[in-house]
């Protein structure tokens, strides 16, 4: 007795998880020539370790390099992007931003 193999074709459906990248274009900011009297936004990514670091740094430019305002803001969500209304806040306030990663 003969044994038939039956042939089984089954579908294979493969995903691609990068998703759409938008690319902008944009032109660099002029450096500071100096920190005095300037503000400073400083943005926490919100991992436990960033914050401390740049409560601490912000502390330092306020006494070593007269900067006059220090602001603070701290990501909600590790994974996901700033909220655009915190960059925004950011970008209208200060005159230039520091980004912590936490490590």
């Amino acid at each position: 007795m003969a044994k038939v193999l039956e042939e089984r074709r089954q579908e294979i459906v493969i995903l691609d998880p990068t998703g759409e990248v938008e690319q902008k274009t944009f032109s660099r900011p002029s450096r500071l020539h100096s920190l005095m009297g300037k503000t400073l936004g400083l943005l926490s990514d919100g991992i436990h370790t960033s914050t401390p670091f740049l409560e601490r740094l912000g502390e330092l430019l306020l006494a070593k390099y007269q900067v006059k305002r220090v602001i603070l803001k701290v990501k909600p969500n590790l994974s996901l992007p700033a909220p655009a209304e915190m960059l925004d806040e950011l970008v209208v306030l200060a005159d230039a931003i520091i980004i912590g990663v936490g490590l």
